[in-house]
């Protein structure tokens, strides 16, 4: 088997288990950490050392801020430790994988991308079979989540839609599915020939977003097809696609399991349900940047009468205000600085319009963690790798 071969086999399985598997674990085994670790290893045995000399130089930057950051919160405040580490390691872990992975991947960036929207596809095809098997063996699809949820430690929020084959089944990595339609469609858009798997995967993409059951995530998707046409909006193609997309939409909002889970979702109760706890957050986390405005309250911070997670203390639904609440307005200002100064570094084209739908995309992404804990993971790394392809890729097309 030659290096490049076992390389890139084991740096698309990093793809598919962070986005299959997001949590890395497997009957409490983190095997997505043992992959990099592996990965990694192989890098240096196979003289490749010099994708890690890239990886470190292209994050001091990172690595200054967090070391900054570590300072200020032991010297200046009463952090706990094991918070602190966490979102360290957070950070730190989402930087690791998106460079290492642009940098195996730079002479073969299209590779890397069609793994990434795959795997997203591939997770709305589970998630049919599970509501098909589900369905079709009188199995609760509650029970049946609760289980894959225990065995892969993976939170995954479900909800019955009363009368209905659908479920709601909304997985951690699905922030990604909104970025990996837009992608797809331009590759739709700029292929010669409709490719069949290519809807497949479209067809896959939109089923998992129509199940997550998040108003977030439904917006996203319709904002990420309004986008691409709008891109393309001169493109026989893209016309013929938003057309049959909106019958086919249509003819999916005939049907009355789906009726069902928009009622229910924007059900007073179930929204009232679904906001009050960022509502109560929203309060507590404004309250805490007051107290520390500029440089914030510490890495690693959480209110104490108010925690999310035992697991990650300091991760809240309103993400982006919680960095905030952590890092201070100048601190969150840099970390952000840093975060898109990939995206930004080199892009292949200036065109106006591009840059606004590129801005939007981004946007899209990055409006997500204003009521989703979705920032710094492991698979929100592959989001914002997608969002780099795409803006290296563009120059090439019309």
């Amino acid at each position: 088997m030659k290096k490049d071969t076992i390389l890139t086999f084991l740096a698309h399985l990093i793809v598919w288990m962070n986005i299959v598997l997001p949590s890395g674990s497997l009957f409490g085994i983190n095997v997505k950490f043992v992959i990099l670790i592996i990965f990694i290893i192989y890098l240096i045995l196979f003289n490749r050392s010099y994708i890690l000399t890239k990886t470190f130089l292209s994050m001091i930057p990172i690595i200054c801020f967090l070391m900054f950051e570590i300072v200020y919160a032991i010297l200046f405040k009463e952090i706990d430790t094991n918070s602190m580490l966490g979102q360290t390691k957070d950070i730190f872990i989402f930087f690791t994988y998106f460079y290492l992975l642009i940098f195996y991947f730079r002479n073969n960036l299209i590779s890397l991308s069609n793994s990434i929207v795959s795997a997203a596809a591939f997770v709305g095809i589970l998630k049919f079979i599970l509501l098909f098997y589900g369905f079709a063996f009188g199995v609760s699809i509650s029970e049946l989540m609760n289980n894959i949820a225990q065995y892969t430690n993976t939170a995954i929020m479900t909800l019955e839609v009363s009368g209905g084959f659908l479920f709601r089944i909304n997985y951690i990595s699905d922030s990604i599915i909104s970025v990996a339609v837009f992608y797809l469609l331009t590759e739709i858009y700029n292929a010669k020939k409709i490719d069949k798997f290519m809807l497949i995967k479209f067809i896959a993409l939109s089923f998992s977003a129509l199940i997550t059951m998040s108003r977030y995530q439904w917006a996203a998707y319709l904002m990420s097809i309004i986008l691409t046409n709008l891109l393309y909006f001169k493109s026989k193609k893209a016309i013929a696609t938003l057309i049959i997309s909106s019958v086919f939409i249509f003819i999916v909002l005939l049907q009355e399991s789906v009726q069902e889970m928009i009622l229910l979702r924007f059900d007073s109760k179930t929204v009232d349900v679904s906001d009050i706890e960022r509502v109560i957050q929203k309060n507590s986390i404004f309250s805490a940047i007051y107290d520390s405005p500029l440089l914030g309250n510490g890495i690693g911070y959480y209110i104490p009468n108010l925690i999310r997670s035992d697991v990650a203390k300091y991760l809240y639904e309103l993400q982006i205000p919680a960095l905030i609440m952590q890092f201070g307005v100048l601190g969150f200002i840099i970390l952000l600085l840093i975060t898109l100064f990939p995206l930004f570094n080199n892009l292949k084209r200036k065109n106006v319009l591009w840059l606004i739908v590129y801005c939007c995309v981004i946007g899209i992404w990055l409006g997500g963690a204003m009521i989703n804990a979705i920032l710094f993971s492991s698979s929100s790394a592959l989001v914002f790798v997608l969002i780099y392809i795409y803006s290296q890729k563009s120059r090439l097309e019309n």
